[in-house]
């Protein structure tokens, strides 16, 4: 691998889309600079929604340093998941210009 490239946390949320200024709003106080949010859907365990009404669901993705990504972990946890259906994964990536993502 490339040695520029540098290790950082990509966090994923997927959560309803009720949630998201909730969400946006705990990153913003952890000083979380970026995200990206896009339209999510599938089956899972609760299975398919059949329509809108029930809510669609978004993905939230951050790149973040291990640091922030553990807060953003717990913050979810702890506030989210025993209250609503959502899901929450971090992965190992790695990225160019790495201070981007404090």
């Amino acid at each position: 691998m490339n040695t520029i490239m540098k290790p950082v946390k990509l966090v994923t949320i997927i959560a309803l889309d009720s949630l998201e200024a909730k969400i946006v709003q705990d990153m913003d106080k952890l000083e979380i600079r970026g995200y990206t949010i896009s339209p999510a859907h599938g089956k899972g365990l609760h299975s398919k929604k059949i329509s809108d009404w029930e809510g669609t669901n978004i993905r939230i993705e951050s790149l973040v340093s291990e640091e922030k990504g553990k807060k953003l972990v717990e913050m979810i946890r702890d506030k989210y998941l025993n209250k609503y259906g959502v899901v929450l994964f971090v992965s190992d990536v790695e990225v160019l210009r790495p201070e981007r993502y404090s």
